[in-house]
């Protein structure tokens, strides 16, 4: 097993480790009294497989969000139904099932929600038709159509955002290999069934695309730009994109996430190493006399590896958000730094005071112990209705509901 210490970013007071079986409750360590206290978690398991995949939506119709997870689907609010979805082939040897990601969005225009999904060596995306309340009751599958054949192998993952800012997200798909192209596909929902537009940000090339992927403003003109490992793709006012090759950062996760982590008005970069040790922020310096965006990297924490996804949103209910994140388990079937590490959730929260990320771990396992990780995707929903978000998350170690139940003493 490969271990390291935490790097400068954690706050050394909130470094503890604890089991988290299925039911039980786990309280934060000492909190100062400046801070809200960090919320309890109670993990539930929903099933075990090598799914990586999942997505939060209402889809049978009662008003209670759902989830879905790979080959199936479990019934909102308490996820204890449930329901077959579609049939998955593994390969690797049944290292992996063939899902890299799941999203939930109406797509015929019925009411109800369908899904997207990929695959790590498919070329098609392809979309999943909602049977409807009465077929989900009678257990029916959801019928397979191709979305877009993308010519493509070698997906990573993939992500929905508003690029053009339409109001309507976009699909992007993460291709590992560096000499693919870097495009996205513009979905247009109607009843007849979806149409895409496909939209080639950059022609294959050496440093065309690679592992990692993130969308949001970098340069503050109001426009939505791409970042991955090889750099960022500026999206300029006509539309049309300009490459900097700024920076490698090697198996980026996918998010990584544009935001403005410390508040100076500059969005800063947010990124994991999803095959690896390290979580990183990437501080956005004032610019050269140029214009050409500058940059500082800080360790958040590099104690654990293989950070894949990441997520920024208010999880303890401060107004302020967190960096939540998890380890992955063996994205590379057991051959990545710290394979065998323990299983982790945790949450980072910005001190202003000192400019830094405290850890708050939300679930720990010990060594040899299966818990729950964070594979391809991270959902973030209040599932039960109580003001509160939880988290739902699918991974080789299993798929989970994160129950978040409030500080101590809260009802």
């Amino acid at each position: 097993m490969q271990t390291r210490p935490a790097r400068l970013l954690v706050h050394p007071a909130s470094l503890c480790l604890a089991f988290i079986a299925a039911g039980t409750d786990w309280g934060s360590a000492e909190t100062p009294a400046s801070e809200p206290e960090w919320p309890r978690f109670r993990v539930q398991e929903l099933h075990q497989d090598r799914n990586e995949g999942l997505a939060v939506a209402d889809f049978n119709g009662d008003g209670r969000p759902d989830i879905s997870a790979g080959e199936f689907w479990y019934e909102g609010p308490g996820f204890t139904r449930k329901h077959p979805l579609r049939k998955i082939e593994p390969f690797g040897g049944g290292e992996y099932l063939n899902n890299n990601g799941e999203h939930a969005i109406d797509l015929n225009l019925d009411g109800l929600p369908d899904l997207i999904t990929g695959g790590f060596m498919d070329t098609e995306l392809a979309w999943y038709e909602n049977p409807g309340p009465e077929a989900l009751r009678e257990g029916r599958l959801w019928t397979r159509h191709v979305l877009v054949d993308t010519g493509l192998k070698h997906n990573e993952a993939s992500l929905m955002a508003d690029l053009d800012g339409d109001g309507h997200p976009e699909c992007i798909v993460n291709h590992w290999q560096d000499n693919l192209p870097m495009r996205y596909h513009r979905i247009h929902p109607a009843k007849e069934g979806p149409r895409i537009e496909t939209v080639t940000v950059a022609e294959a090339g050496e440093k065309s695309n690679g592992h990692g992927l993130g969308t949001g403003d970098l340069n503050g003109d109001s426009r939505i730009d791409i970042i991955y490992k090889n750099g960022w793709y500026e999206q300029r006012q006509d539309g049309s994109w300009k490459h900097h090759a700024s920076w490698t950062m090697p198996f980026m996760s996918v998010p990584a996430l544009v935001t403005d982590a410390d508040g100076d008005g500059r969005n800063d970069i947010l990124w994991g190493n999803g095959h690896g040790y390290g979580l990183y922020w990437e501080k956005q310096l004032e610019p050269a006399a140029d214009g050409t965006l500058r940059w500082e990297r800080r360790v958040i924490d590099d104690s654990w590896s293989q950070a894949h996804v990441l997520v920024w949103l208010d999880l303890d209910g401060d107004g302020r958000p967190e960096l939540i994140t998890g380890k992955r388990h063996y994205g590379h079937g057991g051959r990545d730094p710290g394979a065998d590490d323990p299983m982790v959730i945790h949450a980072y929260r910005w001190q202003p005071d000192k400019a830094a990320f405290k850890r708050h771990p939300i679930a720990v396992s010990t060594p040899g112990k299966r818990g729950p990780g964070v594979g391809l995707q991270l959902r973030v929903a209040d599932l039960n209705g109580d003001g509160r978000p939880d988290l739902a998350a699918a991974g080789k170690s299993g798929t989970y509901v994160i129950w978040n139940e409030g500080p101590h003493g809260t009802p």
